[in-house]
């Protein structure tokens, strides 16, 4: 009967097909179940076997000649990863039909009270094990669990975190915050003066120049920014946008949004987006970059992964530099807390020298001295805190590895035209464009900066 069948198995193996050969005579007596169950043993066919299947095969001669599904296994599956859930989340308020294009309004900035649940760390699943035709196990790996790191403010109960005080949610990587809030209930002036606050900042006004914000938290300003100082440790939020005359710096290490920039100095962590327009401006985001409905004109704009907008450069040739991928800061950065980490690694090792000799001689002696003593418990709290460092470098270091190798994912999306005089820097690869186009996407391939169609 060996002459008789076509068997065909996936490359997976999860599926067995079988039909009778081309061209071959075949009666319905010599045809049975127990035929081609003895074919599929032989074959080593052992899991999934479909009997009814094969009842209907032999049964039916218009399916002798076709494939027939006669054997299916089970496909193993991945366990997800453990994650958190936010049960509270910024919002976004309504806007009418009629307002104009600018951010007033629209963000709200989470809040909660003390006491009030934040956010759940939800378990990761088991994997399932699978089975191939051939009656394999197929393995797959269980899922990661969610490194939750609480911050301040906060408290974790059998998996659900809490907020301890009323104030602002701010996440941050896997670190949750709840922050107080500092308000200014019109433009900053000399009867406030600058702001150093551990929280978030909201000023319903306008931000002279001059004048300095620093918040541990986010920032909102309802007004304009004009040549003044902003450092967030969360995000920055500016209705009016920004008008810098080459003047003061906003760094942010979350997201900055605004209306516009124009000749401004910002800094983002996380993303830029900008309703309007980008001119003659430094703008660096570790992330994307957003100018969707806007354009993008003088200066330099510059991304990690990607930067959008509906125009770049104008009908006057204005030089234009449109960075896109890792720039020289993260590897300088790499290079730091490689260094650093390696020097950790060395007085880790010095302190477990150290731990090693004292029980050697406790083991010999039975008995230490009382500064022997002394100095073996300061070792075991050195210790917990060199290792607590080596951890958090060494989660940063992966994390700016993880950017440096995301280069040629990075792209520029134009949605109107691009024009001449615009020039484009990949890393190490530069192209400056010398004639417009029309709704492209430019990105690095094959280590050459190259322009296709949307």
């Amino acid at each position: 009967m060996n002459d008789l069948f076509d068997l065909s198995v996936s490359n997976d193996s999860l599926q067995a097909y079988l039909k009778i050969k081309e061209n071959t005579s075949v009666s319905t007596d010599s045809l049975s179940d127990i035929v081609i169950q003895d074919y599929l043993k032989e074959k080593g066919i052992s899991f999934g076997i479909k009997g009814e299947t094969i009842k209907k095969m032999v049964e039916n001669q218009a399916s002798w000649y076709i494939e027939n599904l006669v054997a299916e296994g089970i496909a193993p599956f991945k366990g997800k990863d453990g994650y958190l859930k936010h049960e509270r989340s910024e919002s976004t308020e309504n806007r009418s039909g009629n307002e104009e294009l600018n951010l007033r309004n629209v963000i709200t900035i989470p809040s909660v009270s003390s006491g009030q649940l934040i956010a759940k760390v939800i378990q990761p699943s088991k994997a399932r094990e699978g089975v191939n035709v051939y009656g394999k196990a197929l393995f797959a790996s269980d899922g990661k669990p969610y490194k939750l790191r609480l911050g301040k403010n906060t408290v974790e109960k059998e998996g659900s975190i809490y907020s301890t005080i009323d104030g602002q949610i701010s996440f941050s990587g896997n670190k949750v915050n709840v922050l107080p809030v500092y308000e200014v209930s019109g433009d900053l002036d000399m009867k406030t003066g600058n702001i150093n606050f551990i929280g978030t900042v909201i000023v319903r006004g306008d931000v002279p120049p001059g004048y300095t914000i620093q918040a541990g938290g986010d920032i909102k300003i309802y007004g304009m920014v004009e040549g003044a100082d902003l450092f967030a440790g969360g995000s920055i939020y500016i209705s009016g946008g920004i008008a810098g005359s080459n003047r003061g710096k906003i760094v942010t290490s979350g997201n900055l949004t605004a209306s516009y920039i124009n000749q401004g100095h910002v800094q983002a962590g996380h993303n830029i987006e900008v309703t309007t327009t980008i001119l003659h401006s430094y703008c660096q985001a570790q992330r994307q970059i957003s100018c969707q409905k806007g354009t993008i004109i003088g200066g330099i704009c510059s991304a990690g992964s990607s930067i959008t907008a509906k125009d770049f450069g104008n009908e006057l040739h204005t030089k234009t530099e449109v960075h896109i991928g890792v720039n020289q800061q993260a590897f300088e950065k790499e290079k730091f807390l490689t260094e650093q980490l390696v020097h950790v690694q060395e007085e880790n090792a010095k302190l477990q020298l150290l731990a090693k000799k004292l029980a050697e001689k406790y083991k010999s002696t039975g008995s230490l001295s009382t500064q022997e003593v002394t100095l073996l418990k300061r070792q075991k709290v050195t210790e917990a805190k060199i290792n607590k460092q080596e951890l958090e470098i060494f989660e940063e270091l992966q994390e700016i590895q993880r950017v440096i190798g995301e280069l040629e994912k990075s792209y520029i999306l134009v949605n109107g035209s691009i024009k001449p005089n615009v020039h484009i820097i990949c890393g190490k690869y530069k192209r400056i464009i010398n004639q417009a186009h029309k709704a492209v996407k430019i990105q690095l391939i094959n280590k050459e900066i190259k322009i296709g169609s949307v």
